[in-house]
């Protein structure tokens, strides 16, 4: 769930920045009482924008009339509570201290090994950045390896990077806005001892802020271009997958059996707002937030596709809202994005902010941080 491309100096300051910001979120998730911190007014259970004085209140909130978005919240917090406790030594709750180090030593050679067995030259592989996802720029060559090391210890098999280098395959060639799989080899995806990675072209970020409007208007495109993808993709797979992984924490203990009945009921509330919304699915991103749109010369590009599913349209626009009002990115360039996408349903929009803040949950479950 990371970009592809390396970051200037200005650009990783700024992604250090936000990476602090997040793990303090994860503290004001564990200590609010009122539910603000996933931007819900305490008295109206209204969503708002975290910044009164330049955005308006959103509508009512679908959830508020059931009172069921007040119980998400708890249920929520309980299961960040369980989770940190028992993760706070380590990013995943597969993963031993000491462990990440030697899944980043044996990403990082697989990532050469597979490279020199296709035939690229390399000379200086570099990483770019280490966290779900080992990312490796083979330098000299316009490559950039995608392993997935702490990721693949929770996704089986390799069927999300097959599908991802599809996807953004397809998009490339009718010339979409994306970063596209390598042409300078097999973009895989491919496996070395147990681990498996893809190959994508290397981007150079520019050192300048991200044209918001110009991401939105380009999300659009993409998905417009992505109502002709005929590849096979899971129905709402991001909210499935996130329903699975609370199965998965629920079996290792790491989530109680009173948590576990909470967010089963909040998940299912929100299943059942999407079947009421009656909208047509399509493939989309499953990931559209800012950070996965790199800034480049060329306009921004839409990079990690891995998370592709069938779903409405609304779902991309639901991921990039809840950077601002869920997980409290700055939220005027995220108003910009969503204005320039276009037209935009607020009911659809408010039932898939709460699901992508379930799914983001049982993410930040994972990891221990985010």
């Amino acid at each position: 769930m990371h970009p592809l491309p390396a970051r200037t100096t200005s650009r990783r300051t700024l992604k250090l920045t936000g990476e602090i910001k997040r793990k303090q979120r994860t503290v004001r998730v564990l200590d609010d009482v009122t539910g603000s911190s996933f931007g819900i007014d305490a008295q109206t259970s209204a969503p708002v924008r975290r910044d009164q004085r330049t955005h308006s209140p959103r509508p009512a909130h679908p959830f508020a009339e059931t009172g069921a978005l007040h119980a998400e919240t708890w249920t929520l917090r309980r299961a960040v509570i369980a989770a940190t406790a028992s993760t706070e030594r380590c990013e995943h709750c597969r993963v031993v201290p000491g462990m990440e180090r030697e899944l980043a030593r044996r990403g990082l050679r697989a990532a050469t090994a597979i490279a020199k067995r296709e035939g690229l030259l390399l000379e200086e592989p570099r990483i770019l950045r280490d966290r779900g996802n080992l990312l490796v720029h083979l330098a000299p060559a316009p490559v950039v390896a995608r392993v997935a090391t702490l990721t693949g210890t929770r996704r089986a098999g390799d069927g999300w990077l097959r599908r991802e280098v599809s996807v953004a395959g397809f998009l490339a060639r009718a010339g979409a806005p994306v970063v596209a799989p390598s042409a300078e080899l097999d973009p895989g995806p491919h496996t070395y001892e147990g681990i498996s990675l893809s190959f994508w072209d290397y981007v150079e970020e520019v050192d300048a802020p991200l044209d918001a409007a110009e991401a939105g208007r380009r999300l659009r495109i993409c998905h417009e271009a992505l109502a002709g993808y005929e590849g096979e993709l899971e129905a709402l797979g991001t909210l499935a997958e996130a329903e699975r992984w609370l199965e998965e924490l629920v079996a290792e203990g790491t989530i109680g059996a009173e948590q576990a009945a909470g967010l089963r009921k909040d998940a299912r509330i929100v299943r059942q707002r999407i079947e009421q919304l009656e909208l047509p699915m399509q493939a989309v991103h499953g990931d559209a937030h800012l950070d996965n749109a790199i800034n480049t010369s060329a306009g921004p590009l839409w990079n990690d596709w891995e998370d592709t599913c069938l779903a409405p349209r609304a779902l991309d626009l639901g991921c990039l809202d809840a950077a601002a009002s869920v997980w409290d990115d700055d939220p005027e360039p995220v108003a910009i994005a969503l204005a320039a996408y276009g037209e935009i349903d607020p009911d659809a929009l408010a039932v898939f902010v709460s699901a992508r803040r379930f799914q983001g949950t049982m993410w930040l479950v994972l990891l221990g941080s985010a």
